[in-house]
């Protein structure tokens, strides 16, 4: 599913487990409870999307735009978000544990936590409000 056009889709609790979503486009999509572990979406544009309580663990979000998405509970561990655009996502919940951050955007972010920004591979790379250090 290469490109594939996804935008406003209800995937609710669908299992896309190791999908090849390589630059699709799944804004404003709903996607509560789905299964995306493993899964390729490197590129994809996931802007607006709901992402609670999905499961993104070891997923790959190389250069992905998930800008004002809701991660609400979702599970992130393992998961590379390298350079991946978080401005405006709600952690609260979030597992981020063993994440890839380098070159992440993490600034506006809802509801991080030092605790979880310690808890990913690289934290010292991401790009983070420094308000983080005064929780």
């Amino acid at each position: 599913m290469y490109d594939a056009n996804l935008h406003n889709t209800n995937l609710y609790n669908a299992n896309l487990s190791s999908a090849n979503l390589y630059d699709a486009d799944l804004s404003e999509a709903y996607l509560y409870k789905a299964n995306l572990s493993g899964a390729y979406l490197n590129g994809a544009n996931l802007n607006g999307a709901n992402l609670s309580n999905t499961d993104l663990t070891n997923a790959y979000l190389y250069n992905a735009n998930l800008n004002d998405a809701d991660l609400n509970g979702a599970n992130l561990s393992g998961a590379e978000l390298n350079n991946v655009n978080l401005s405006g996502v709600n952690l609260s919940g979030t597992d981020i544990s063993g994440a890839y951050v380098d070159g992440t955007n993490l600034k506006s972010v809802k509801n991080l936590t030092l605790e979880q920004l310690k808890s990913t591979k690289n934290w010292h790379l991401a790009d983070y409000d420094s308000e983080v250090y005064k929780c």
